[in-house]
């Protein structure tokens, strides 16, 4: 299951990998139809389902054609799907627009409809009804998930059982998150207690610094100065960017610098948060100068 990370590499390679590869996560709106081609034919693309509901990443998919699909990843939210009826819509139009993966998620919010609240749902519903992908993403969290009502890596591995029965390819995609020692605990730890699924790490993208603080208060984070202050590596990148904004470098740096093959580190994911040029350059550019 860890093939990609059964090679030690040195941290510029394990950079090169990872961007080279990198999947990119856009918001399903127009401007991001016209922005897709600038992502690298080597990297895949998520395409997130906004708490305004799932028709827009159907939508999104639709317009996207078949060609195209085969590197994309739509996002199946538990939450947002409000009737078995809706869930039988959603899941054809997927299929008839070319869906061959699927990054499937419990989402955000109140339940719609009181039979889809978790990933699980999702999953078997797909199951029963005969059109589960044979690739399948689900979520992570190294902070942890409030919205859980059970252990989270608990979770995990009887997500990785169903895995196994369904015969399907599964791999983790965490959280956004900002510290690599938090991230790394984590991964030793789901090693630990039996999860071998692959990682793929959730990594903001290029942002300005009013917009980066946005998106620390979007994840509940109130106080950006106090954050800060307790991760003072992120701090220190910050402190250099405060004109250019925010950059995943340093973050990725340090986390090419500490990567083992025993992680189980798969890529990386990216948040464009509706910055796909930027990003898109940011790490082009990171890239380029670790060859």
């Amino acid at each position: 299951m860890l093939e990609k990370s059964a090679e030690r590499l040195t941290p510029p390679e394990y950079l090169k990998q990872w961007i080279t590869e990198a999947n990119y996560e856009v918001l399903p709106t127009e401007k991001a139809l016209d922005l897709i081609n600038i992502i690298p034919e080597t990297n895949t693309i998520s395409v997130t389902c906004r708490p305004t509901g799932i028709e827009e990443t159907v939508h999104f998919a639709e317009m996207l054609g078949p060609e195209k699909m085969k590197r994309v990843w739509p996002h199946l939210a538990a939450r947002r799907i409000y009737s078995q009826d809706h869930f039988d819509e959603v899941s054809l139009r997927l299929i008839n627009a070319g869906m061959e993966k699927a990054f499937i998620v419990g989402g955000d919010g109140d339940p719609s409809f009181e039979d889809f609240k978790k990933t699980e749902d999702v999953l078997n519903g797909l199951l029963i009804r005969g059109i589960l992908p044979k690739k399948i993403r689900i979520g992570g969290y190294p902070e942890g998930n409030p919205v859980m009502d059970m252990d989270p890596i608990e979770v995990l591995l009887q997500k990785q059982e169903f895995a196994e029965k369904a015969g399907v390819q599964m791999e983790i995609v965490t959280q956004m998150f900002f510290d690599a020692d938090t991230l790394f605990n984590w991964l030793m730890e789901i090693r630990q207690r039996g999860v071998y699924l692959p990682v793929e790490l959730g990594l903001l993208g290029k942002l300005k610094w009013n917009s980066f603080v946005k998106v620390l208060e979007t994840i509940g984070i109130k106080d950006a100065m106090a954050f800060l202050k307790s991760k003072p590596k992120l701090a220190m990148s910050l402190a250099t960017g405060m004109i250019t904004g925010f950059s995943p470098r340093y973050l990725l740096t340090e986390l090419a610098e500490k990567n083992t093959p025993e992680l189980g580190i798969n890529g990386i994911s990216i948040f464009t948060l509706g910055n796909i040029t930027n990003s898109v350059k940011c790490l082009t550019d990171i890239a380029s100068e670790n060859i």
